[in-house]
């Protein structure tokens, strides 16, 4: 009989500073409980049970930096068509979907909810002060912040929700209709992500994201017209240090 060998598979090891930053993010969220703990000295049941919640918190952020850094195997290698389609599909830097293949899915987006008679929302979030940074500590230290920025971005948003990389800001698109109060939470979300301070090496840089938002088919019922709607909003919360605004 004849045997067929085994397809080579490999470990993958993820980035210890992927998992450096999922750190980061943990102890941000455990030093926001402490603070409210303390706020509660006076309240003795409900600081108890805060304090039950930040034990168990630790718990899982060491549980889950365990299983982030833990090597897994690989399935297959896929083939280099496939490669090659996906690689034209998205940024290298951050393995997002690149503005050609955004501008495509907003597209299709758009015709499906013209059809539906329903809305469709766009956001757009941009760096303040990111050129400074590139300046400053060099274009290493710039790529590397917007990969750790696109990895942030995809854990904050759904499965099913796209984000993007366009150039030097990034964009997403929701899988779903949303209401104002809907989307100013999930520009609160990202907001709230972007800005907690990143490390890489033995720096530690602190960015303020602006996000601007633009809805069809009230501020436009093309791709292009609702891209540059969400940009002017993005650049109106920009200037008036908002965080984030809607188009007007």
């Amino acid at each position: 009989m004849t045997q067929i060998a085994p397809q080579p598979v490999s470990r993958i090891h993820v980035d210890p500073v992927e998992a450096d930053d999922w750190d980061i993010l943990f102890r941000a969220v455990q030093t926001r409980l402490k603070q409210a703990a303390d706020r509660l000295a006076d309240r003795r049941p409900t600081q108890e049970s805060l304090l039950e919640c930040l034990d168990a918190f630790e718990h899982l952020r060491a549980t889950a930096l365990h299983e982030w850094c833990r090597p897994t195997q690989a399935v297959s290698t896929p083939s280099l068509q496939r490669q090659s389609r996906h690689a034209a599909l998205h940024d290298s830097l951050t393995s997002l979907p690149n503005r050609s293949f955004f501008r495509t899915l907003l597209d299709q987006a758009l015709v499906h909810v013209q059809a539906q008679r329903t809305t469709l929302a766009v956001l757009r979030l941009d760096l303040d002060g990111f050129k400074s940074i590139n300046e400053a500590h060099g274009q290493a230290i710039g790529d590397e912040l917007l990969r750790l920025v696109s990895a942030r971005l995809r854990r904050t948003v759904r499965a099913s929700d796209m984000v993007s990389r366009l150039g030097d800001d990034f964009a997403c698109l929701p899988a779903d209709p949303m209401d104002p109060a809907q989307l100013s939470r999930l520009a609160g979300k990202l907001f709230d992500a972007v800005s907690v301070p990143f490390r890489i090496g033995t720096l530690e840089i602190t960015v303020r994201p602006s996000i601007g938002m633009a809805i069809s088919p009230g501020h436009g019922t093309t791709t292009q017209v609702l891209l540059e709607r969400a940009e002017d909003a993005m650049y109106q919360a920009k200037e008036n240090q908002a965080g984030f605004a809607f188009f007007d």
